[in-house]
């Protein structure tokens, strides 16, 4: 038996963060918040709808629940992955800044976008389009022994895509 097609949508906004030495991302909690409206106006269910902003999005909260969402996505469905916040690159290793996210430990506490293209990857779901608006405007690094880093550049998520 074939089950009809769904959307599934993961939504993340982090305007806020902890450590007030991270200066917010403006309009990340809105932008989040509207793009899972607009998701759900277009038909997306509630049920299939998850949106974690500011304190809500911890890295373990955010890994935790994307491991469960990704449970009830089957290869019929479409899955929306959306972030608005803080993102930025270590020798092309993409994280995405959580709320709780250290500023002298960025690679240890933040989320590394393989994690979350890898999750994709091995789960059920065929079809995944990802919205992930992210830069390092006002992230400041305070730790000298960490590697040499740049903006946001989403090199794996090129990669990601083009072995898709």
């Amino acid at each position: 038996m074939t089950t009809s097609a769904r959307l599934h949508l993961f939504s993340v906004g982090l305007e806020n963060h902890q450590m007030p030495t991270l200066l917010p991302a403006h309009y990340a909690e809105n932008n989040a918040r509207q793009f899972a409206a607009a998701c759900q106006a277009l038909g997306v269910a509630a049920t299939h709808c998850v949106t974690l902003v500011n304190e809500q999005a911890t890295r373990t909260a955010i890994e935790s629940s994307f491991r469960k969402f990704l449970k009830g996505v089957t290869p019929n469905d479409t899955l929306l992955f959306f972030f608005s916040g803080h993102g930025i690159d270590f020798d092309d290793r993409s994280f995405l800044i959580a709320h709780d996210t250290q500023p002298d430990d960025i690679q240890l506490t933040s989320i590394p976008l393989a994690s979350i293209l890898n999750q994709i990857d091995a789960s059920k779901c065929e079809r995944a389009l990802l919205f992930i608006d992210a830069c390092d405007k006002g992230l400041t690094v305070s730790d000298d022994t960490q590697t040499p880093r740049s903006g946001f550049s989403g090199a794996e998520l090129r990669s990601f895509c083009e072995g898709a």
